[in-house]
């Protein structure tokens, strides 16, 4: 078979089962078979076992969704780790990979021939979830959303039909696959991506302040940010240091620049705070660096919960309820992300459709199995607590924490047309979102 299909009782497969979640807390929801194929024919045997044997569907890349949504309860799932391609063109213009490659091996790659791409914050996210999410990722400011820099996708439908889709051929189910997540209709084998100049030079300023200088830090924060040239990317974290100590806000400002002297005029204005930190530091790296610090920040093996919502409401009012939802965090590994005008807009190109003027993601991190009930109690509360909300990124989304579930994470306009994409691509619902439901998978 040109699919490895490893059912439930042989042997194997509950290290199989484990692993496909990166989230040390394993959801409860068990898949009869998982099917490991490695080209394109074994994508569309997988799908023709579980039409015959009536299985619904799940897709996973690099299982990094804290919610495991590739699983189906005593359905399939189709493990696409093994996808692992990159083939840059010969003139670096493009490159194509697989939806299996991680961010960190995708940059590395790039960094070999003086190219790059927007690839996502965390390292071992796999491409595939990521790219079909939009992608926010690492100097999204100038080089755009990573899913709007996919040219071209090969999928493969629920029927088994493998197609190469584009602006030209089949542009329904190429728009939906910028933004539409894990509710994309087909199964990607590859991607074809644009390519972007490598920064010469990438330079960052953390500065650490005190709960206490939230408003002040708030209003510099934004007018920094308004004012920042594309290239320069800044980020906000709520956190504690420990036990009983207080929230901190640790401002990270990262330049990716041509040289020294444009990292110097472009982090120059974020010294000037009006407010003294507690701590200043400068460092020259590489995105491999940045990787590492954000590994530093999600331990393996810990539990996850997490959510994320973009807001209409002032900077200020919002960092301040955050920095109070901080407090109140049950377990010190936490940390709140926030910041204002998130990278990309919304447009006629993909179903993405996140827009707001400031955005917060709590990250609730613990290390056992005691502390479910309260950390899913404290991403519960500070998504509740903060008002004007619009949309949620579908990579990072906790669908029953929203009003109206998964389709949150679109416009009205994007869902109704992601709807008749997938009714078009999967009638029969064989690649149904575990959480989405029949409602939200049929628009009904």
């Amino acid at each position: 078979m040109a699919s490895e299909l490893v059912a439930r009782g042989d042997m194997g497969f509950e290290d199989l089962l484990s692993g496909l979640v990166w989230n040390g807390r394993k959801p409860t929801e068990v898949p009869k078979v998982i099917a490991r194929p490695v080209d394109v024919a074994g994508v569309v045997e997988a799908l023709a076992v579980a039409r015959r044997d009536g299985l619904r569907v799940g897709v996973r890349s690099g299982g990094h969704n804290w919610l495991g949504v590739c699983l189906r309860p005593n359905g399939m799932v189709i493990d696409l780790s093994g996808f692992r391609q990159i083939e840059i063109a010969p003139d670096l213009s493009t490159a194509r990979v697989g939806p299996g490659v991680t961010n960190d091996v995708l940059d590395a790659a790039l960094e070999r021939v003086g190219r790059a791409f927007p690839v996502g914050h965390c390292p071992s996210v796999g491409v595939g979830g990521y790219l079909l999410s939009g992608g926010f990722g690492w100097n999204s400011g100038e080089w755009g959303l990573a899913g709007e820099r996919v040219r071209r996708v090969e999928v493969v439908t629920a029927a088994g039909e493998v197609l190469i889709a584009d602006q030209d051929e089949h542009p329904d189910l190429f728009w939906a696959a910028c933004g539409a997540g894990m509710l994309f209709p087909a199964v990607v084998t590859w991607f074809e991506i644009e390519l972007a100049a490598r920064p010469r030079h990438v330079e960052w300023a953390t500065a650490v302040f005190g709960r206490e200088q939230s408003r002040a830090v708030a209003d510099w924060f934004a007018t920094r940010q308004e004012q920042a040239p594309a290239n320069v990317e800044a980020a906000l974290r709520l956190c504690r240091e420990g036990p009983g100590e207080p929230t901190l806000l640790e401002v990270t400002v990262v330049s990716f620049a041509a040289d020294r002297e444009q990292a110097d005029r472009d982090l120059k204005p974020w010294s000037d705070a009006h407010v003294q930190p507690l701590s200043a530091t400068r460092r020259v790296g590489a995105i491999s660096d940045l990787f590492a610090i954000e590994d530093l920040l999600h331990p393996i093996g810990a539990r996850y919960a997490t959510d994320n919502v973009q807001s209409g409401e002032p900077f200020r009012s919002l960092l301040e309820r955050l920095v109070t939802a901080m407090d109140r965090a049950p377990s010190d590994l936490s940390f709140i992300g926030t910041g204002v005008n998130p990278a990309g807009s919304p447009g006629a190109d993909g179903a993405f459709s996140v827009a707001s003027s400031a955005f917060a993601y709590p990250v609730a991190i613990w290390p056992d199995e005691s502390g479910d009930a309260a950390n899913d109690e404290w991403v519960r509360e500070t998504m509740h607590d903060v008002p004007l909300a619009q949309t949620s990124y579908i990579a990072e989304t906790t669908p029953e924490l929203h009003p109206g579930g998964v389709r949150d994470c679109f416009s009205a306009e994007s869902w109704e047309r992601l709807t008749e994409v997938r009714r078009k691509y999967d009638p029969d619902g064989l690649l149904e979102v575990g959480y989405a439901g029949i409602a939200d998978r049929l628009g009904e």
